[in-house]
């Protein structure tokens, strides 16, 4: 029987879904909800960022809600954890595959528990899933402090973090100096190879696919903005290199849906200085519209740091000098080398509580990791809002 491939571009949109509805049933291909047109999407499989293509085949009908989760990941966490078992399940090396193991009578729980067979014998593993749209170091260690309470109750486990991401080599070390093995995408890629040409869904097949040979379009780009961010030196003699570096990052990065960077802005007084300001009209129901919504983003105001220390209380000040709810707004990014220290998280802290202004500090490693995001097709704003989350429980 000749297989027929239809194409999204060449097929109206009700006859898209038509077929689809024939091929998989009226059932939202990630949550199993009915699905109905008021609900009902079109979404790639693998998404196009990643070389996914408009065939029916790389199609599938879900509901809205899972649409709007999945965003530009080929596969959900819960998805990705099932199909690192199928993979180990598949591969001869590997047994006993579960997510508890029983040690003293005592049951413990973790993503994945399996053996290996290794030259001194079985050996156990204790493995960490994590699929996320950007990493913050609060979640590189919280993950690392589980896998080592894993290994406190069992000494003699090994232990495993499994992550599609690509991760700054600041997390990379983290992880390793733990002695956690990581299981990135390009390991899986080569330890699972026979296993993954073999396995269900082709998705998956398909992202790691392309960790072999396959270059991405823009992916020079973002290797020499990550090098060129590494090597350029902290301190005042080379602030002017620095501060042109971040207004091409800032523009790489968040430019669509922002406006180009403005650099070196006065407000009326002449007393407060801003490095770079982006105006934030963004209509597309994305995170910039959020935060232009609740925090008064409507445009973005931005500090570069250069220092070879942590930024200090009088650097949250002054660019909370500069923000106004009459002006620019309530929400300012302070791009640092080093990050902060007690003083200047406590200044940050007192902006939010008693002026409601909201400033975001933004390290090396978080702007490695967006580069990094960017590069995989996630919105590097994500690790924004994930840094904002993490300010505001700690209150």
């Amino acid at each position: 029987m000749t297989k027929h491939i239809y194409k999204r571009k060449h097929m109206p949109h009700n006859e898209v879904v038509a077929r689809l509805l024939e091929r998989d049933g009226n059932q939202c291909s990630i949550c199993g909800v009915e699905l109905q047109h008021s609900n009902c999407t079109i979404e790639h499989i693998l998404p196009v960022c990643y070389g996914g293509s408009d065939e029916l085949s790389n199609l599938q009908l879900c509901c809205c809600d899972c649409n709007h989760i999945k965003t530009n990941k080929p596969f959900l966490g819960y998805q990705f954890e099932e199909y690192i078992k199928r993979l180990l399940e598949a591969n001869r090396n590997y047994s006993n595959i579960s997510s508890n193991i029983k040690i003293d009578g005592k049951t413990i729980d973790c993503d994945i528990v399996f053996e290996k067979e290794t030259l001194q014998g079985k050996e156990m593993f204790f493995a960490e899933v994590s699929v996320v749209h950007s990493f913050t170091e609060n979640l590189v260690i919280n993950k690392v402090k589980r896998l080592l309470e894993y290994k406190q109750k069992v000494p003699k486990a090994n232990l495993v973090f499994i992550t599609p991401n690509d991760l700054s080599e600041k997390y990379e070390d983290l992880i390793r100096s733990n002695n956690i093995e990581l299981w990135d995408k390009s390991f899986l890629s080569k330890e699972f190879a026979e296993q993954i040409i073999d396995a269900e869904p082709t998705s998956f097949k398909l992202f790691f696919s392309l960790s072999s040979g396959k270059v991405m379009k823009g992916i020079d780009e973002h290797q020499k903005l990550i090098c060129n961010l590494k090597n350029c030196a902290s301190g005042w003699d080379n602030w002017v290199n620095y501060q042109k570096l971040v207004g091409s990052i800032l523009e790489f990065l968040f430019c669509p849906p922002l406006n180009s960077p403005i650099a070196q802005s006065d407000d009326k007084s002449k007393k407060n200085r801003r490095d770079f300001i982006l105006e934030n009209y963004s209509k597309e129901n994305d995170i910039w519209e959020f935060l232009r919504d609740r925090y008064s983003a409507d445009y973005v105001v931005v500090d570069a740091k250069n220092s070879m220390k942590s930024i200090s209380k009088d650097d949250v000040l002054q660019i909370a000098n500069y923000l106004k709810k009459e002006g620019t707004g309530l929400f300012g990014l302070i791009i640092a080398r080093k990050g902060t220290n007690a003083a200047s998280e406590n200044a940050l802290r007192e902006m939010w509580i008693y002026q409601q202004k909201m400033i975001v500090v933004l390290n090396d490693v978080d702007i490695e990791q967006m580069i990094l995001d960017k590069k995989n097709g996630d919105d590097p704003a994500k690790l924004i809002l994930k840094k904002i989350t993490d300010f505001r429980l700690l209150i």
